[in-house]
């Protein structure tokens, strides 16, 4: 503000520190782009635009964080998780076809050395279509691009939106929860609760605390920050007016004096001042050292409660400190429960809180936070080893007294240790660590540049809220991996199948019926979801695995193909089928893979509790369907030319294709315990 300005300004700035306060400037103080004026006139000088200005610096600091690789200290820090999970399905599919380009190579190869010349030569070309037919991974991505999309719908429907798709399962990976105390674990309602005099009653000590308020200053009620709200109150539970009083000059919240200072007129005529802040603070105004205020302090501290010391000077005389007002901030109804509920899935919940180690530490054990209290200054500030701060981080579990300098440096020290971090955030000064953090989550009330920063956008507060975001996101990995565990069985089986058909009987199985049998697999594939549908999700943090993939695929693969074989020398082993002709043949194998495969996916999708009908109810049906189509075409000799499959037949494909499922089932039932291991390749 330069000089000619007719009066001070009252200044928002929670857009930069989430602080609701007004902020007083004077002449030649700094007011900063992106924060308002509440009240007053002035005259400035703009002193810095673009990257030189504080905000524009801030944005600098936050693309720095949000660089794949970033170094401090000669230390590498690993990509983002959503860059990480943006690749992943990516990855899997890509290692996918890599296996199945391995195995078409061994089957070529395989015929070309063991078979004459003069019989390969004229199908080996048709036998390579028949295996690429086979392993082509067709509308994979497309598939899971759908599924996170209708996770994301679902997600804003709850009040949580992801801010670009490929996001959305970002939170099924993080195992720190690093979360603010105000507003997310508390209801970010102040109230005033207890009071304790050094002079004067009770009245009169919260009269002067509404006077050193906005209450006069301000017209609008809704326009008071949560403490001046609760000062209000705190006149109505007393009966207490301020009618006669009138306002000369207000000075609200600055934070080199850590008060709120207000000139007045009673209705005697004399001028009062009035102010209230941090205790130690109006103890030194005061200048006065009294033995009961600070251990009245240190009591409300004990107890989790914020102090707010007030004193008061009439017509010139000396300070008189009147003592102080406890502040509660209530935890909301359900935070002990979600932090217990977080950490039942895996999730290690960390506060963040500006609060004394005291007052921090007693709500900590009211939320179900065990672990150590460290004061964050002292872990970051002085100098200790990387080990060292590492340890420190990974045990806390309340980060006391912290300014959003830390918050960087809390974020990147837990990355360091191997965690995938998730933070809250909702001013403009957390928009480095939500950035830098795995899980950027701009909470209820954020502003603009916290959000833009954040991968979760949550218009609910509240711990209960992300737990949510966090299930549904899970079970959306759950159907993203399900679907690409049942697709790649699917594919691996047609391979091993036309490999084992094309080294016994010396021919190719026709792509047609491939293509067919993966159309039938293809159309029951959204039959068990649904947006009540009833999907399970991991108890603990979830990665992209590619050997998780291919140890449940493979050994399913090679039991169905075994089972396929199986059909086709059960047939021939009957006495009045003479399944020796190559339709007959082929008809067996499309049956038998239809038949195995559809249900592969209920048994996956129910995470091996097959008693659970709820998931079987709704995909039965078009299994069944399917089922019963493929065995009337098997049986009307429509799958293949000149060849038609007799009841006898049909029944011994049942048969085998039931026991496949039941041998894969049991297979299932004793793996599911490694289906989700976070660590990963």
């Amino acid at each position: 503000m330069s000089e000619g300005a007719t009066e001070q300004l009252l200044t928002d700035q929670s857009a930069i520190t989430g602080d609701p306060e007004s902020i007083s400037k004077d002449y030649g103080d700094m007011c900063y782009y992106t924060c308002g004026v509440r009240d007053g006139q002035a005259i400035a000088r703009v002193e810095a635009i673009a990257p030189a200005s504080f905000v524009g610096r801030t944005a600098a600091l936050t693309v720095g964080a949000g660089n794949s690789i970033s170094r401090r200290r000669g230390q590498q820090v690993r990509p983002k998780a959503s860059s990480v999970w943006a690749r992943k399905p990516r990855q899997t599919m890509q290692s996918i076809g890599a296996v199945f380009g391995v195995f078409i190579l061994a089957t070529v190869a395989t015929l070309i050395s063991t078979l004459e010349t003069s019989r390969t030569r004229p199908w080996t070309l048709e036998l390579c279509v028949a295996l690429m037919v086979a392993a082509l991974p067709t509308r994979w991505d497309v598939m899971v691009t759908t599924i996170r999309s209708c996770g994301a719908a679902l997600l804003a429907q709850s009040g949580a939106v992801v801010q670009r798709v490929h996001d959305v399962e970002d939170l099924a990976g993080v195992d720190v929860l690093c979360v603010d105390k105000t507003g997310t674990m508390t209801a970010n309602i102040l109230k005033a609760t207890k009071v304790a005099c050094l002079a004067g009653t009770p009245e009169d000590l919260v009269l002067s605390a509404g006077l050193a308020s906005a209450i006069l200053a301000s017209s609008d009620r809704e326009s008071l920050d949560p403490i001046d709200e609760a000062c209000a109150q705190g006149l109505e539970e007393y009966g207490v007016s301020m009618e006669g009083y009138e306002l000369i000059e207000f000075h609200p919240f600055e934070s080199s004096t850590n008060y709120i200072r207000s000139d007045v007129i009673g209705p005697s005529g004399e001028r009062e001042t009035h102010v209230k802040g941090a205790p130690k603070a109006i103890m030194e105004l005061c200048n006065q050292h009294a033995d009961d205020y600070i251990n009245d302090a240190r009591a409300f501290a004990r107890q989790g409660l914020r102090s707010l010391g007030v004193a008061r000077k009439v017509d010139g005389k000396e300070w008189e400190l009147l003592g102080q007002i406890a502040l509660e901030d209530p935890p909301r109804a359900d935070t002990a429960a979600a932090v217990k509920q977080a950490q039942e899935l895996g999730m290690n919940v960390k506060m963040l809180t500006g609060d004394a180690a005291a007052i921090a530490s007693l709500s900590a054990r009211r939320f179900g936070l065990k672990h150590a209290c460290v004061d964050t200054e002292s872990v970051f500030a002085n100098t200790k080893s990387e080990t060292e701060k590492a340890k420190q981080c990974d045990h806390a579990s309340v980060f006391s007294e912290l300014s959003s300098a830390y918050r960087l440096d809390i974020v990147r020290t837990l990355q360091q240790t191997g965690h995938t971090v998730a933070i809250t955030g909702d001013g403009s000064e957390d928009t480095a660590a939500l950035r830098l953090a795995d899980v950027g989550i701009a909470v209820e009330g954020a502003s603009e540049k916290a959000q833009a920063a954040a991968e979760y956008v949550f218009f609910e507060s509240g711990i209960s809220a992300i737990l949510m975001a966090v299930q549904r996101c899970r079970q959306i990995f759950e159907l993203s991996f399900t679907y690409l565990q049942s697709r790649a069985t699917l594919s691996l089986h047609l391979v091993v199948v036309t490999m084992l058909y094309a080294l016994t009987y010396g021919e190719v199985f026709d792509p047609t019926l491939l293509l067919l049998a993966l159309h039938c697999n293809e159309s029951v594939t959204p039959a068990p979801s649904g947006p009540d549908a009833d999907i399970p999700f991991s108890k603990k943090p979830v990665q992209w695995s590619s050997r998780v993939l291919w140890t449940s695929t493979l050994p399913l693969a090679l039991i169905l193909g075994a089972g396929t074989m199986l059909s086709i020398h059960s047939c021939e082993m009957q006495a009045d089928v003479a399944a020796t002709d190559t339709a007959t043949r082929q008809q067996i194998i499309f049956l038998h893979t239809v038949l195995a495969s559809s249900p592969l996916l209920l048994l996956k999708r129910t995470n091996s509790r097959f008693w659970k009908l709820s998931t079987w109810k709704r995909g039965a049906g078009m299994i069944l369907a399917v089922d019963v189509a493929a065995t009337a075409s098997c049986l009307l000799g429509r799958a293949a030319a000149n060849g038609s499959l007799d009841f006898a037949s049909l029944r011994m494909v049942w048969i085998c294709s039931t026991g496949s499922i039941v041998v894969a089932a049991g297979w299932l039932a004793v793996a599911s315990a490694e289906k989700y291991d976070a660590d990963d390749d």
